[in-house]
Order: C-alpha cells, then sequence, then structure tokens
C-alpha cells in the first residue's frame, strides 16, 4: 500500500492486529510442529511442513514490525475528523473483507472458490483504495489513536442522537 505520510511507528490497532495474530500463529506453529511426526500419509505431512514454513514466515514477518509497535510514550499526531460517508465505506469493504476470508475456508468447489478468491482480492483492492484516500485527506488518524476514540464517541453521539422517522403505530411490531 503506498501512503504519502510516512508513519514512524504502527498504529495502535495495527499493534493489536499483529500482537493477537503473532500470538495466535505462534501457538498454532506449536501444536502444527507437535503433530507433523505423527502424520504417516506423505501427501498430508508435505503440506503440514508447508503450513510449517508459512506460518513460521507469519510470524517472522510480524515480528520485524515490533519495533515499530505503539506505546503510550510516542506522540501522536494531529489529523482532523472523520467524514461519515468515507469511514461507512471503510467499515463496508473491511467487513467485506473479513467475511469472504472466512467464507472462502468453507469453499470446497473450485470454481466458486476461484469466484470468492476474485470477489476477496477485489474487496482488499476497494479497502486499500478508501484507507489511502482517508489517510492522505487527513481523515482517518490511524496514528493518534486518542483522535481514533474521540471520532467514535462523536459518531456514536450522532447515532445515539439520531431520531427516527416518525411512522405509523399500526406499523411497528
Amino acid at each position: 500500500m503506498e501512503q504519502k505520510r510516512a508513519p514512524q511507528h504502527l498504529a495502535w490497532h495495527e499493534t493489536l492486529a499483529i500482537h493477537e495474530l503473532t500470538v495466535a500463529q505462534s501457538i498454532g506453529l506449536i501444536k502444527v510442529k507437535n503433530t507433523v511426526d505423527t502424520i504417516m500419509d506423505p501427501d498430508l505431512k508435505r503440506i503440514y511442513l508447508q503450513a510449517i514454513e508459512n506460518i513460521s514466515a507469519n510470524i517472522m514477518e510480524f515480528i520485524s514490525f515490533y519495533p515499530l509497535a505503539a506505546s503510550p510514550d510516542r506522540k501522536p499526531n494531529q489529523h482532523s475528523d472523520s467524514t461519515l460517508s468515507a469511514r461507512e465505506l471503510l467499515l463496508q469493504t473491511k467487513n467485506s473483507v473479513k467475511s469472504y476470508g472466512t467464507a472462502i475456508t468453507e469453499i470446497a468447489t473450485p470454481g466458486l472458490r476461484e469466484v470468492f478468491r476474485k470477489h476477496l482480492n477485489r474487496s482488499i483492492d476497494s479497502h486499500e483504495k478508501i484507507f489511502i484516500y482517508l489517510y492522505e485527506k487527513g481523515l482517518y488518524p490511524t496514528h493518534d489513536f486518542s483522535a481514533i476514540l474521540q471520532n467514535d464517541l462523536k459518531i456514536s453521539d450522532r447515532a445515539l442522537g439520531f431520531k427516527l422517522a416518525q411512522k405509523n403505530p399500526s406499523s411497528l411490531p
């Protein structure tokens, strides 16, 4: 992902994400390594060995970001408030990535799996575009956790204060 503003550290949510994934993948790697020697089927054993390589590479990549992890002593950057419509699109694309990422693990039909992969990649590309837009415009202060929380509170206040359209009482459930 190309950005105009090069951050000097990870945002809090990024730090938490790599923390959670590093721990989860480390525990999974221990389990896979403990199991591989009990696998008798050579094809399955190759899959396990490849999984060990892949998970190990994932962990090492995450660890390389640990020196950039967010910490309380880092000074936040100042950014403006978010715009609701752009943040809504960001949230929608993020949820799409999560949904497709989870759903593809359940798909066994090759043609359908390829469609899911294509949709997942489109969702990732869309998320990247809206994220870069928000970040470059200063509308998503990824490295200013206080500002993110303030934006959350503003959006929550707006949502809680939003009045429902008057409906005919007989049409209510």
